[in-house]
């Protein structure tokens, strides 16, 4: 399957933004990076907010821009016999997810923002709950209605949702998509219940990863990826938007261990986010020899980087230090209940 010919062209028109944050304007630059898929030739470019330390890509593109990137093949599942194997584990790791939220609240009416195709949902309402979700993303939107979800594909704010309506809102690796963050959580607490969960996962970039392995990073992504929050960070955002976080959750293997793994891959492919995109059947236009040398890293690699990915994902959750991080919040203010159910 191929780039959409309209997506390989350009990003469109890129805009300096002020950090979402704080609001502030000096920034400190880190790092250049080009999009892993290859759409355009030109890197973007990751800066620092000087005041609060948010990280985030600037220039970015406007909204017409990012939205060449979240093109139908983005969402899809893996082609041929991996399909299976690949579904089986996502089975697996989706129970591990509502796991997590099984375990704090009981089953209600559940919001998940940036629900892509929509496979956590359908693991929730398996689980007994009521789903709904939000993709702005319409070929992620129609997949996820194919599952039989309630989903708007629209930003949350413009979604029409009563107030005090949801027991529970998630944002599964998506805060960092959002253009606007604050007016996303401001939103969200308006319409989660007064002893509703609020929960996110989001790439962290305070991990030994981003450390470590910069731009080769596999959770860069960009510019899908607009913002790198740190817990120092989200955590300010969260309290800007009227929400005190709970506490922290570092042990995230479906995401952690394969982050692990594919940054070290990358530090040695000629293609970002090479095994990623195979086992998602992306075609990517290689020579022969540049194909066999990646498979060829892959296999010979294995035996090192699998268990050290392992053990770098093990190490840095017991530490608090890794690639991807779950914050559990509630709405902050006076008379306000437990969100615990």
């Amino acid at each position: 399957m191929g780039v959409p010919p309209e997506t390989a062209a350009s990003a469109g028109r890129l805009a300096e933004v002020p950090c979402a944050a704080c609001g502030g304007l000096e920034t400190a630059p880190l790092f250049s990076c080009r999009d892993p898929d290859g759409f355009v030739p030109e890197p973007f470019h990751l800066v620092s907010c000087v005041r609060c330390g948010l990280i985030f890509v600037n220039p970015r593109p406007d909204a017409q821009g990012l939205s060449r990137f979240y093109y139908r093949e983005y969402y899809q599942k893996p082609p041929g016999f991996l399909s299976g194997l690949v579904a089986a584990c996502m089975r697996v790791f989706q129970d591990y997810r509502a796991g997590k939220i099984l375990g704090r609240k009981k089953p209600g009416r559940i919001l998940d923002v940036g629900c892509g195709e929509g496979s956590f949902l359908a693991g929730c309402a398996a689980h007994g709950w009521e789903p709904w979700g939000v993709e702005t993303s319409s070929a992620g939107a129609a997949l996820a209605r194919g599952k039989g979800l309630k989903v708007f594909d629209k930003p949350l704010d413009e979604c029409g949702l009563p107030a005090a309506y949801f027991d529970v809102i998630t944002l599964w690796q998506s805060i960092e998509h959002v253009m606007d963050p604050a007016g996303t959580l401001r939103e969200t607490r308006r319409i989660l219940k007064d002893d509703g969960l609020l929960f996110l996962a989001f790439p962290n970039s305070d991990s030994l990863e981003f450390k470590a392995f910069g731009p080769r990073w596999f959770h860069l992504d960009p510019p899908r990826h607009l913002y790198h929050f740190s817990p120092r960070t989200m955590g300010g955002l969260l309290r800007s938007c009227g929400f005190q976080a709970l506490d922290a959750d570092h042990f995230y293997w479906d995401y952690n261990i394969f982050g692990c793994y594919q940054s070290l891959l990358n530090l040695f492919s000629t293609e970002m986010n090479f095994l990623y995109r195979a086992l998602k059947g992306v075609r990517m236009p290689l020579s022969p020899g540049l194909w066999a040398w990646n498979v060829f890293l892959i296999m010979a690699t294995a035996p090192i980087f699998l268990p050290l990915s392992v053990f770098g994902a093990l190490t840095s959750a017991c530490i608090g230090r890794s690639g991807c991080i779950g914050f559990y919040s509630a709405k902050a203010g006076p008379g306000l209940s437990s969100p615990h159910g």
